[in-house]
């Protein structure tokens, strides 16, 4: 798309917005409801943080669990990460992060890996993935 014009960073804000109304055409209104948004060390994740600012000008209480540290976040993922953090959103490391208590969130959005994933995963995403698809609850 960068050679048609368009900067990651729009792609980025565009693909966040369609989520989330996306996310409000299966499930509703937000306004109130826990969303944990899993915040992958890529453009995926980017787009989950942008989705969680999105979602929180909508009432939405957002966590965004990042796979790695702040600083690390790159390009229009680094931005959406400062970004976040400015406006004061909550981010935790995803190592954090205990799918098995009571305080399962109402949304859960994976944005931890996009298609340009390849090889195993690593421990500690492998680990958060189990948690995920043990989760009882229906997640969009």
């Amino acid at each position: 798309m960068a050679e048609c014009g368009m900067s990651f960073l729009a792609l980025m804000e565009n693909a966040s917005r369609e989520a989330m109304h996306a996310l409000l055409g299966e499930v509703g209104e937000v306004a109130g409801k826990r969303v944990l948004l899993l915040a992958g060390p890529g453009n995926n994740g980017g787009d989950a943080v942008a989705l969680a600012r999105h979602l929180d000008n909508r009432g939405a209480r957002v966590t965004v669990a990042l796979a790695r540290p702040r600083g690390k976040y790159r390009g229009a993922a680094g931005y959406n990460v400062r970004l976040a953090a400015t406006l004061g959103l909550e981010m935790v490391p995803l190592a954090r992060v205990d799918l098995s208590g009571v305080d399962a969130p109402d949304i859960l959005v994976d944005g931890l890996l996009g298609t340009g994933f390849h090889g195993p995963l690593r421990p500690e995403l492998a680990d958060v993935v189990a948690a995920v698809n043990g989760l009882a609850k229906r997640f969009v």
